[in-house]
């Protein structure tokens, strides 16, 4: 046996579990207004699952969303103006009108 091989087997006896794998980020683009704005923003959102994205979104200061608006009226996309930014938990967004930009990270 060799020493990795003894080394899991102790790990195991001793109920310590393997590194732990990080979770996937999934991903949503969607367009919204801030609480109390009429203007509309496009929005990028990186999370672990549903309610960690609308989690995240209520402290980027959106107007709650139920896990339905999120299913329905988002995305399951990074989207183009997030190329080159490798997908990652937090909220972005961009001007919904005229060019895109880049997006600016609010959480």
């Amino acid at each position: 046996m060799s020493f990795d091989d003894e080394l899991k087997d102790i790990r195991k006896r001793a109920g310590i579990s393997e590194s732990p794998k990080p979770k996937k980020v999934k991903v949503w683009n969607g367009t919204e207004a801030l609480r109390g704005s009429r203007e509309y923003l496009s929005v990028y959102v990186g999370a672990h699952s549903v309610k960690h994205a609308l989690e995240l979104l209520d402290q980027a200061g959106f107007s709650y969303m139920g896990p339905t608006h999120l299913k329905n009226y988002f995305s399951p996309t990074w989207g183009r103006p997030m190329d080159g930014i490798e997908p990652q938990v937090g909220v972005w967004v961009t001007p919904s009108s005229g060019p895109a930009g880049t997006p600016k990270k609010l959480v």
